[in-house]
């Protein structure tokens, strides 16, 4: 007898042998969590940046502003100015402006202008002058010649000043 074909059949729709199991790569945890395949190397962690230092508030100091007057006064004659700051009192900063001016040699010394706790510009103009007052010194200049130039010609600062509060610590 001859046996043509093979002794196991492959009926139609069958499965395939099932394939034998491969390897497959053992994982290591790193101690930032990430998973590597064992034998290799966890990723270099990146640099610590330290965190910024507390900030620690300070309390303030026991004290209490004071306003500071300021006064100008003008030598008619001379065209003379005078300035000083440093005053508890708008009166009191009026007569030693009139006083400096008259110890400096001014013959007709009249008041010209009094401030409290900020910055003045005196700009003169052609035809006439004025006192600017600001916050800053540059504020008031800037904006004194700004004020001029829009009206007359041959604007200069003759005088800046400040007279900012002054701290009384206790």
């Amino acid at each position: 007898m001859v046996f043509i074909g093979s002794l196991a059949s492959d009926p139609v729709g069958a499965k395939p042998p099932p394939e034998p199991p491969r390897e497959t790569p053992a994982y290591e945890q790193c101690p930032d969590g990430t998973m590597v395949p064992k034998g290799q190397f966890c990723p270099y962690p990146p640099p610590r940046v330290p965190p910024p230092p507390p900030v620690i508030a300070q309390p303030p100091l026991p004290g209490e502003w004071r306003s500071n007057w300021g006064a100008v006064a003008i030598d008619t004659a001379s065209a003379r100015l005078v300035s000083v700051t440093g005053f508890a009192h708008m009166s009191a900063a009026e007569a030693a402006a009139l006083d400096d001016c008259r110890a400096a040699g001014g013959l007709t010394c009249v008041f010209g202008y009094s401030y409290k706790d900020m910055c003045i510009a005196m700009i003169e103009g052609d035809r006439s002058w004025f006192f600017e007052s600001a916050a800053h010194v540059e504020d008031a200049v800037r904006t004194g010649l700004e004020r001029c130039r829009s009206g007359q010609a041959e604007c200069r600062v003759r005088l800046s000043a400040c007279a900012p509060p002054i701290f009384i610590p206790y």
